[in-house]
């Protein structure tokens, strides 16, 4: 397997050059988890592999509840699908609270107190009483409960750690929170073997080629639980040494040649970058030190040639692109009509400088 392999294989999983899916839903199951702190960068996200969507439909699938946004990565927010989100939780909560635990004492934040708190989240909440974090806050201060950014921050990332929450519809600009139980039906409970050997066997089918080291830095696990879960995922999954690293998937799949667009405009955190630790293998040697993993990137056949960044109104995108190598006519041609797609998706026009 040549590095340019591992590009046209992932391009297909991450479903770039084939887009199977039709919808939020089913996209965002395909990749378990996208990573969504920044609302409107995920949404592009979904939007560049889902042929012909569009902001607003992305927005209303998120309102309906057919995707959902919580902590449940690393930790920050992501997409998954309701019927992920409890066998995830069961995976990836104890390593996020770990990891959290001396943050939770700085902010004086023990089991006792966060029994109270969730206790008046599951009272507010309660019959689809979706709030804000403000309208929490304010129940939170009726009780006494001390409210600081931060800890009101992790008073909400553990209840939605611990399964007692997750995303409401949003109330105009704001998110809010829903109970999970009247907001996600009830799904078969997995043992923890089989969780595991579900995550591993689907992150490497939606993301792979990809190594072990690859896998623990984007779901949180433990290099340990990556390689028990890809014993029991056993003959599902195969692997092939290139370089100095050994690359895991699924079957690989026959190359499709088709005309899509070479050109990508990402997100910051997309998960073509953030799904991977061993990135030399997406990186263009032309590119300055420094890492991309805050930056909104242009790919081109799977490699990151440059970076971009835009102000949106409501009637324009204007771009300002910077690659790392100066581009010919016909490659700014085909930069131009990728910030196209993306000012179309959100329903503007686009305006493109070359910096």
């Amino acid at each position: 397997m040549t590095k340019e392999e591992i590009l046209e294989q992932r391009l297909q999983r991450q479903h770039f050059t084939r887009q199977p899916h039709t919808n939020a839903a089913e996209l965002v199951t395909a990749l378990v988890a996208v990573q969504s702190q920044e609302y409107a960068g995920a949404k592009w996200a979904l939007g560049l592999r889902l042929p012909g969507t569009t902001d607003e439909l992305i927005d209303a699938a998120f309102n309906a509840g057919e995707i959902l946004r919580t902590h449940v990565l690393r930790p920050t927010w992501h997409f998954v699908a309701p019927q992920d989100i409890r066998s995830l939780l069961q995976l990836t909560a104890p390593y996020i609270h770990a990891l959290s635990d001396y943050y939770y004492r700085q902010k004086q934040l023990d089991a006792k107190v966060f029994l109270q708190c969730n206790s008046i989240i599951e009272k507010a909440l309660r019959d689809n009483n979706y709030l804000t974090r403000e309208e929490l806050k304010e129940e939170f201060d009726k009780h006494g409960i001390e409210t600081d950014t931060l800890r009101l921050a992790y008073i909400m990332m553990q209840a939605e750690l611990e399964g007692l929450i997750c995303s409401g519809p949003r109330k105009g600009k704001q998110f809010t929170y829903a109970l999970m139980d009247e907001r996600v039906p009830a799904t078969k409970p997995l043992k923890r073997e089989e969780a595991l050997e579900q995550f591993t066997r689907r992150y490497f089918d939606g993301h792979g080629p990809a190594t072990i080291h690859d896998m623990a830095k984007w779901s949180g696990l433990r290099i340990g639980d990556v390689k028990e879960g890809i014993s029991l995922a056993g003959n599902s999954l195969q692997s092939e040494m290139v370089g100095k690293h050994e690359f895991w998937f699924t079957p690989l799949m026959p190359i499709e040649n088709s005309n899509t667009d070479n050109v990508w405009m990402l997100p910051t955190y997309d998960e073509y970058v953030i799904g991977y630790k061993v990135n030399e293998v997406f990186m263009d040697v032309a590119k300055p030190q420094g890492s991309l993993t805050f930056d909104s990137t242009v790919m081109i056949n799977g490699v990151l040639k440059g970076c971009w960044r835009r102000t949106i109104n409501k009637k324009t995108a204007v771009f300002e692109v910077s690659m790392f190598t100066k581009p010919e006519k016909a490659l700014r041609k085909q930069i131009e009509a990728a910030c196209e797609k993306y000012a179309t998706f959100f329903g503007v026009k686009a305006e493109v400088f070359f910096v």
